[in-house]
């Protein structure tokens, strides 16, 4: 009952034949060297074929207005070694990374994802339904009762930072985001960490100026046009609240924005891949790409 054989990934070693996705896994140093090297690409390398995400595939991805999901699982699905990713539509994101994790260093690894709902504990807006999310309150509370149930070894929890509006007086607004989010964040970290192991809050991404794919297809030939200063990409503050409150509740914190950013600029192209699908996520084949660094910073590493 799992799509991993649908996402197999398999390194660049000498010959590969043309049903195989290939894409180069560096270490998490080389992946600092790529983006650094990042900085330099101006033409937009051919595309190795996109990897399937099935964690957004009807059987797994759930619609707004669902209050539960399906926990599907990749991975090693016969590991009693389990980590499970709890959150948003950021957390799906990183699922085929997962998926290798799971099937090299032995991880049954589940999904507790729905779209737009982030994984800290107050009520946000949501702007495709035009209302208060209150799906997302219910579905956030059945997930930690899963994880209760799961007990995972790992529990890695991420959301994006990005236009999350919360409600006030049945209104949206950003007014006092930081102080909503710790004290979410805190909420739902003191719910879970009864019941892993360890858990581990990936922090959040950098955001391109324009949305991934549609900009270097514009730009071909320039791709530093999709390139985004550090200054606009990177929500700074936020980050700082979410590690804050990581480590205030015994959580551990891992900073991504390195292997999308030098102190500068976030390349548009970094290993030869395209960094971002959208303006919201990481290309598939980016997440990939960051499996082994993505294990070494939150220790998913071989029995």
């Amino acid at each position: 009952g799992t799509a991993s054989a649908m996402m197999e990934v398999h390194q660049l070693d000498g010959e590969k034949t043309d049903a195989e996705i290939a894409i180069e896994v560096p270490s998490a140093d080389g992946v600092l060297r790529a983006v650094t090297d990042g900085q330099h690409v101006t033409a937009w390398p051919e595309q190795p074929p996109r990897i399937e995400n099935e964690a957004y595939g009807d059987a797994c991805n759930v619609t707004r207005r669902d209050t539960t999901s399906t926990p599907c699982e990749y991975g090693n699905v016969d590991s009693d070694r389990t980590v499970v990713m709890f959150g948003d539509s950021h957390a799906a994101m990183w699922i085929p990374a997962l998926d290798r994790i799971g099937e090299q260093n032995d991880w049954k690894v589940i999904q507790l994802t729905k779209p737009g709902c982030i994984a800290p504990d107050f009520a946000i807006w949501s702007n495709s339904l035009g209302r208060e999310y209150t799906e997302c309150g219910e579905w956030r509370d059945w997930a930690v009762g899963q994880i209760a149930e799961i007990e995972p070894d790992v529990l890695l929890v991420t959301s994006a930072g990005k236009g999350i509006y919360r409600v006030d007086d049945g209104e949206p607004t950003q007014d006092g985001m930081d102080d909503a989010w710790r004290d979410g964040l805190g909420s739902t970290l003191e719910a879970v960490s009864p019941h892993a192991g360890r858990v581990v809050v990936i922090g959040d991404m950098a955001y391109p100026e324009q949305a991934g794919i549609d900009c270097l297809s514009e730009h071909e030939d320039d791709v530093s046009a999709c390139n985004t200063p550090v200054g606009t990409a990177v929500l700074a503050d936020h980050n700082r609240v979410e590690r804050e409150t990581a480590e205030a509740h015994g959580a551990e914190y891992v900073d991504i924005i390195p292997w999308f950013c030098t102190g500068d600029t976030c390349p548009a192209v970094i290993g030869e891949l395209t960094v971002h699908r959208d303006a919201m996520h990481i290309n598939e084949n980016y997440a990939v790409f960051l499996s082994s660094a993505l294990a070494e910073s939150t220790g998913l590493t071989p029995p």
